[in-house]
């Protein structure tokens, strides 16, 4: 009878200091195995050397990284799908659009731009009557233009969305922009699942 009370006092004990702690949810690749990608807990402190052996960071259950690049939006898709199994990011949340912001410019440095998985069938550049969908199949069920240009405003040409992270020191930089498709924008974010 005192075994169990006391392991799970240790239990307490453990999630209380990881707690004080801090912990961070990564997907773990293990070397020589990176397709065997599983989501563990790791204090927070550990983050970086994770990511510096090939681990990227987890947001709701999926994995994401973001790669710096001249891909356009089309190429930067093919690359996630082919080393990732994913699709460039979908966006569900302001949450999740903070983690993505985070991602791309951890050091709210401003001016920095990524891909994400946001199209629209039969011409995407239609403005603010265009039917936006994800990569990945997901609902359309959040948006972050940025409304300081209008945005979503091209016209006449497939294109693709462009996140400019959030930035805390200027909002004019902060949100979404619809561009051609075929504009390299610097980087992209790839969003995968991990193996459960």
């Amino acid at each position: 009878m005192k075994q169990p009370i006391m392991f799970g006092l240790f239990l307490l004990m453990f999630a209380s200091a990881a707690a004080a702690q801090g912990t961070t949810t990564v997907c773990h690749r293990p070397p020589g195995n990176p397709t065997n990608v599983k989501l563990i807990s790791v204090n927070s402190t550990d983050v970086s050397g994770h990511l510096a052996h090939g681990d990227h960071l987890a947001f709701d259950g999926n994995c994401f990284v973001y790669t710096a690049g001249p891909q356009n939006s089309v190429e930067a898709e093919q690359v996630c799908v082919a080393r990732f199994g994913g699709h460039l990011a979908s966006i569900h949340s302001q949450a999740e659009n903070n983690f993505v912001s985070a991602l791309v410019d951890p050091r709210n440095i401003g001016g920095i731009t990524a891909s994400i998985g946001g199209t629209a069938p039969g011409g995407f550049c239609a403005g603010p009557t265009a039917a936006y969908a994800w990569t990945d199949g997901t609902p359309w069920d959040y948006e972050n233009w940025r409304l300081t240009t209008g945005e979503p405003n091209c016209s006449g040409a497939p294109g693709a969305v462009q996140l400019w992270p959030t930035n805390s020191a200027n909002d004019f930089l902060s949100g979404w922009n619809d561009v051609p498709a075929d504009a390299p924008l610097g980087g992209f974010v790839c969003e995968y699942k991990p193996r459960h």
